[in-house]
């Protein structure tokens, strides 16, 4: 139903594309074709609708972000025999700008990120979007004990791009994704200059007795309700049970690392 909404409006964006209407008018069009498609893959895409609504949503994502200002870039970064994707963005009129690489948790991915890099544009920042472990076209599961490595590509490849500065990065994690932002403050510390944990995870956040609740009457307020925090979760994790779920994440508790006395 969402996705018969998106494509109604990537319909009448075609049509004013061929009336040559301009970028403000088709970003704003196929921006809504995109967000519609966006809500029927929420939270997650689970099932073969869902997996439709998001393929939907990259297409017309894509093609909303033709007519982006600044433009956007989608970069693809060879990864362990797959691919990487993410959409950089560089202000105008700024030689090398510093970077900030950013990223939502296990609903919002590097699609829903615009209105967060716009802040970045307008002070001379360019902006990375990328998918956390688990999500979107990221492959790598939120609960590989080295998961962060996927983001060590990334800053591998800045570092080695000539339209930014490479020893500028600023790393900005949010919700369940802010963990990785804390994981890269110890393992990339000599690379990057600053990174945000957004309202993550630290210790009490993965064990049984904070998780028990919030997937059965905690999570009450997440869109549809506790079972489908642990849906999202779940497949962000790699895992399909409760069960499963409460096994491993104890293993990421940044104190059970060894890393917060750090």
């Amino acid at each position: 139903a969402w996705c018969k909404v998106g494509l109604a409006y990537e319909a009448k964006a075609d049509a004013r594309a061929e009336a040559g209407a301009s970028a403000k008018e088709l970003a704003d069009l196929y921006t809504l074709a995109f967000e519609y498609c966006h809500i029927g893959r929420y939270p997650v895409a689970s099932t073969p609708g869902k997996k439709e609504a998001y393929r939907h949503s990259l297409r017309l994502f894509r093609k909303a972000a033709k007519h982006y200002e600044p433009p956007l870039a989608i970069i693809e970064v060879p990864f362990e025999g797959k691919t990487l994707v993410g959409y950089l963005q560089i202000p105008a009129g700024i030689a090398k700008p510093p970077v900030v690489m950013h990223w939502g948790g296990v609903d919002g991915w590097k699609e829903n990120r615009q209105r967060a890099s716009s802040f970045f544009h307008r002070a001379g920042i360019a902006t990375l979007t990328v998918d956390m472990p688990g999500t979107g076209e990221n492959l790598v599961p939120y609960g590989d004990p080295a998961a962060e490595r996927s983001y060590s590509a990334w800053i591998d490849h800045l570092v080695q791009r000539g339209d930014v500065d490479g020893s500028r990065i600023g790393v900005w994690g949010g919700s369940f994704g802010a963990y990785w932002a804390a994981r890269l403050a110890f393992v990339e510390a000599k690379r990057i200059k600053g990174a945000v944990f957004h309202g993550g995870n630290v210790h009490y956040g993965f064990q049984e007795k904070w998780l028990v609740p919030a997937f059965t009457t905690g999570g009450a307020t997440y869109l549809f309700g506790p079972g489908s925090l642990l849906e999202a979760r779940g497949q962000a994790m790699g895992t399909k049970t409760m069960e499963e779920f409460l096994k491993a994440a104890p293993k990421l508790s940044l104190k059970e690392m060894g890393l917060i006395d750090r």
